[in-house]
């Protein structure tokens, strides 16, 4: 059975030839909310007139560029991954037989994180984002991102490399950071856009005094379920389905930042806002009790009180799942940030999840996915 993925490599992203892909045994590709994706391509190996069949080929060279779309039949075809090669890794077996080469591979992040910087930044803090990502040649996706630096009070500061630089701004504006690629598939090659999302996930609603507000926990009318235990004609999309309920996520935050005109002390304070909370009952739901968090960082009130609703944000994602799917149960590839919906599961869990992480085994026998889940919310008892 070949495999449900086409692999491109190359910065014009040519299709893998037939007498390379005809090696391939397994597409490994690994993504979370926020974190650049690796992925691996795992060839047999064999020797062939003078040397091996794969190991010094030029497709799968250092630093070459890889691409990833997965699908066939009636499953959409998705492009999980664009980066380049950045380890390499063989087996060689005496007589040819049995030995192996896989190439692994990042998203372009990795490229953000070679270079360390020092600068002092100024102007808006997503004229910023837009400006580093630009610099990269990603489409930026920005929202949410408030703030402006100057030389003054509202200091901006970078030392280290983008990546890093980026990834703190996130944290601090309670965003999220990742890459998504729009392929077409144009006969032996195709054409990749590298879109950087740097916003809240999933979308708000509404808004607040310094945030956005509202989380948008709606699965797609038309989209997939995660179903178990099922009756009737319906059937099962899932193999198996784990959750977990951390109740002692933070509830308040507050911290003491000094007025630099008066040089007093001003205590600031926050509560998880209700408006970021799921529809049934929350973290704050379980017991009297008050779990408090304290921010650090530059900055007066403002750039403070956005640290802490950026923190309880975060800690409002309580809950925590696991499933195990393919393509062929659920006729659907599924994406980090996702919102799904879990069907069977009991009162509690049969709630929308949004997809915190996917990790895709692609071979000869099918597409398998192992995903994470996340929810700010629990189902009504029975």
């Amino acid at each position: 059975m070949a495999l449900e993925a086409q692999i491109f490599f190359g910065d014009a992203n040519t299709a893998m030839p037939d007498d390379a892909m005809r090696w391939l045994v397994e597409v490994r590709v690994e993504q979370d909310l926020n974190r650049p994706t690796t992925f691996a391509l795992r060839f047999e190996d064999d020797l062939c007139g003078d040397g091996p069949a794969m190991a010094d080929r030029a497709e799968i060279a250092p630093n070459t560029m890889i691409t990833v779309v997965a699908g066939a039949g009636n499953v959409a075809p998705v492009c999980l991954a664009r980066g380049p090669i950045v380890r390499i890794r063989s087996s060689t077996q005496l007589g040819g037989a049995g030995s192996w080469v896989e190439a692994h591979c990042e998203t372009r992040q990795v490229e953000m994180d070679r270079v360390p910087v020092t600068a002092q930044w100024t102007g808006t803090h997503d004229g910023i984002v837009a400006g580093l990502l630009a610099h990269y040649q990603f489409t930026p996706d920005i929202a949410d991102v408030e703030g402006t630096a100057d030389d003054g009070n509202n200091q901006l500061n970078q030392s280290g490399t983008d990546l890093a630089f980026l990834n703190k701004m996130a944290s601090e504006h309670g965003v999220d950071f990742w890459l998504t690629f729009d392929a077409t598939v144009l006969g032996p090659v195709a054409s990749v856009t590298e879109i950087a999302h740097f916003k809240i996930s999933p979308p708000l609603t509404g808004a607040l005094p310094g945030a956005a507000g509202g989380f948008s926990l709606i699965p797609a009318e038309d989209g997939p379920v995660f179903r178990l235990n099922t009756v009737g004609d319906a059937c099962h999309t899932v193999t198996s389905f784990e959750a977990e309920a951390d109740l002692e996520r933070p509830t308040s935050g507050e911290v003491s930042t000094v007025d630099a005109d008066s040089g007093g002390t001003v205590d600031q304070q926050a509560q998880a806002d209700p408006d970021t909370q799921g529809p049934g009952p929350t973290v704050e739901s379980f017991g009297d009790v008050q779990r408090t968090i304290t921010t650090a960082g530059p900055g007066g009130a403002e750039e403070q009180t956005r640290r802490q609703q950026a923190a309880l944000r975060a800690a409002a994602w309580f809950v925590e799942g696991k499933t195990t799917s393919s393509t062929e149960l659920l006729h659907h590839i599924v994406s980090p940030h996702d919102i799904i919906r879990v069907e069977g599961a009991g009162p509690q869990l049969s709630i929308p999840f949004q997809v915190s992480g996917v990790v895709h085994v692609i071979n000869g026998a099918a597409h398998m996915m192992d995903v994470k889940l996340r929810s700010n919310f629990l189902g009504e008892a029975a």
